[in-house]
């Protein structure tokens, strides 16, 4: 593996990233342990920023806690939970840090986690928070105040391939990519006639694109519907497919479908890489990969 995503994404490889939520309280051992597990395998690991709006240990201290444990991290920053003062004073602490791997969002809104009563914040939206943070990059802030050194930060984007209707998608897709992003992943893809399309447009750009894979627990198969998991679009086809295969086959069969998506989207040069989302399954990621023949 190259010794820095950086290097990952100049280097030419399929690129393989894999997401980990920090952990719900302050013990790391689990954490630790699945970073130990990952790191010869993947080239990044996404460390969530209370995904799902979900209250978690800060993803810039388990980015650090991912680093010492051998592990590349990509600091995940919502822009939920933190004005453009957190996020900016956010980015220059991981820069300290060794962190510089940088993977900025909008957030999934706080209705969808464990504290309802919480005030989302959205100071910025992505792509506001993205030029912001490219121009500490250039040695200012956002109101064009000097920095006493310049971070060397590698950014990241989130696109939807398969929203719809996509066209709203393309168009905040293009306001991120021309800020000039390092790399984009994208949120879960299922099937891949919308992928293949959207690969080709975003073909112009430079930056990499690594599509999202997501792997299904049983829970979400059966509380599934249109919009209860933010992000994911899962085809009703599919769903059907898992619930008439029932609780004792949908793990297997979740990481068959998950493997052989990886494997076509590499096989048919469907993005620069994988990235992969096995939240509370991420003991199957290694075997993902194998199957996958990578």
């Amino acid at each position: 593996m190259p010794k820095s995503f950086q290097e990952a994404l100049k280097s030419g490889k399929f690129l393989i990233t894999a997401e980990l939520d920090p952990p719900k309280g302050s013990d790391t051992g689990e954490m630790v342990r699945q970073v130990e597990a990952l790191k010869d395998r993947v080239d990044g690991i996404n460390l969530s920023d209370n995904r799902g709006g979900v209250m978690r240990m800060g993803a810039l201290a388990a980015s650090r806690l991912t680093r010492e444990a051998g592990g590349e991290p990509i600091l995940n920053l919502a822009c939920r939970d933190k004005n453009r003062l957190a996020l900016a004073s956010e980015a220059l602490g991981a820069a300290a840090l060794g962190v510089a791997n940088i993977l900025c969002m909008t957030g999934d809104h706080t209705t969808h986690g464990d504290h309802r009563e919480s005030k989302p914040v959205y100071d910025l939206d992505s792509v506001q928070a993205l030029k912001m943070l490219r121009g500490l990059t250039a040695g200012k802030d956002l109101n064009g105040n000097p920095l006493n050194s310049t971070p060397d930060l590698c950014l990241g984007g989130v696109v939807t391939p398969a929203a719809d209707p996509w066209e709203p998608q393309l168009l905040k897709f293009d306001k991120k990519a021309e800020i000039g992003l390092d790399f984009f992943q994208t949120q879960a893809v299922f099937e891949v006639e919308r992928l293949r399309e959207f690969i080709q447009y975003a073909r112009k750009y430079e930056a990499k694109v690594l599509i999202g894979v997501r792997v299904l627990t049983w829970e979400e198969i059966m509380l599934y519907r249109d919009g209860s998991l933010p992000g994911v679009l899962v085809p009703e086809t599919l769903i059907e497919k898992f619930r008439q295969a029932g609780e004792t086959e949908a793990g297997r069969m979740s990481l068959e479908v998950a493997a052989a998506l990886v494997k076509e989207i590499k096989g048919q040069n469907l993005g620069d890489g994988v990235h992969i989302m096995a939240m509370g399954q991420e003991h199957l990621i290694p075997e993902i990969l194998s199957k996958a023949g990578l």
